[in-house]
């Protein structure tokens, strides 16, 4: 294990600030700053070089089912108006509607024993006391300690092509248009599957080999759309054997208090854009899943850094009693990305800087764990 990996250090890294706020939580303190941004310059500098750029620097921070791929024609949405929904009221309606056979015993609430094998984050570097925690919605009675997360999984090459899976259990979900009805569309340029096109074009400008693939598993009947799209995610596994890390792609739904879609809106830069949100499954529902902990360790350094360029961009990772297939990579998430009352446009544009994100974080993760 690389003892001087660490997450929050990364996270603060790739954000480019050692100020990194997370709603919800506390700043880190001045004082811890410097303490921070001294250890962090001695470890890429070393010792002396730090301390005499420390001097001078002082206080200052600078599918198709197989490998078929529509053409990368994205259909902007009109710029619309909604009304945020209060924190309280942001639930996702992310659905599992499967009725699993496989289940199996309920798992204790509380954590595994620490063992060697399972060496958290904290037992790995000497930054153990940064007030620095992500926003969790978690519906889930697992404790979450962000500090004794454990390391990402080594060894992931990302250089293989491709190496990472955008794909979608519910392809249908749309978003806000005058021609759209119901907030479905079998027409992939009115849909999530823009989205994940928008992901793919920033993962693939930065040397990333992706597929996506468009398979539609909630028509022309929703139950069963997770035993569908698992299926689809073995047959790309088998067939390309290098996919390590695999994203579904959603777009989520909230309601105000008549029963109206509300749309979760943030600025980018002067430019309306839609709220994003990763959603992490666990083993609490029964089903088996050893790997959850590794996959919101993923949640919580991409959250940091979504959140570093722009604090409004994400919702709280959301933590869930269903595994939403992500036993089946090493790195697997769920992104929720708008709800039904935002537009396509607002989609993609947070799409966007998802992608490039992204692009940061398997950057260095490649640096520091292969």
């Amino acid at each position: 294990m690389k003892e001087r990996s660490s997450l929050f250090a990364a996270a603060l890294l790739l954000a480019g600030t050692l100020g990194l706020l997370i709603r919800g939580g506390s700043l880190i303190t001045e004082q811890r700053q410097q303490r921070l941004g001294q250890m962090l310059l001695e470890e890429q500098l070393g010792t002396a070089a730090a301390a005499e750029l420390s001097g001078e620097a002082g206080n200052t921070q600078t599918g198709t089912e197989e490998a078929e791929k529509n053409t990368r024609t994205l259909s902007a949405g009109k710029t619309g108006s909604g009304t945020r929904a209060p924190e309280e009221e942001m639930v996702p309606v992310t659905v599992v509607e499967e009725t699993w056979e496989d289940r199996e015993e309920e798992p204790s609430s509380s954590e595994p024993p620490e063992t060697e094998e399972n060496e958290t984050l904290a037992q790995k570097t000497s930054v153990t006391d940064i007030d620095l925690f992500p926003e969790l919605r978690n519906e889930t009675n697992y404790e979450i300690d962000f500090t004794a997360l454990p390391d990402l999984p080594e060894g992931l090459s990302f250089s293989e092509q491709p190496c990472i899976l955008l794909m979608h259990t519910h392809g249908t979900e749309s978003y806000t248009e005058p021609d759209t009805e119901g907030y479905h569309s079998l027409d992939p340029e009115e849909s999530v599957l823009a989205v994940a096109e928008a992901i793919a074009v920033k993962l693939e400008e930065r040397g990333y080999g992706v597929i996506h693939d468009e398979t539609i598993c909630d028509y022309p009947e929703f139950t069963g759309a997770y035993n569908r799209s698992r299926a689809v995610v073995e047959r790309w596994l088998e067939q390309e054997p290098g996919i390590v890390l695999v994203l579904d792609i959603h777009r989520d739904s909230v309601e105000d208090d008549s029963g109206g879609q509300m749309g979760l809106f943030c600025d980018l830069g002067g430019t309306q854009a839609a709220q994003m949100m990763l959603v992490v499954g666990t083993n609490a529902g029964g089903l088996e899943h050893d790997t959850w902990r590794q996959n919101l360790t993923l949640a919580t350094l991409l959250q940091g850094c979504l959140m570093a360029e722009n604090e409004e961009l994400m919702r709280p990772v959301n933590l869930r009693t269903e595994r939403f297939n992500q036993d089946l990579t090493p790195m697997n998430l769920l992104l929720e990305v708008g709800t039904s009352g935002n537009t396509l446009e607002e989609a993609v544009r947070s799409g966007e800087v998802f992608g490039e994100k992204l692009a940061d974080v398997l950057d260095w993760y490649s640096s520091h764990y292969t």
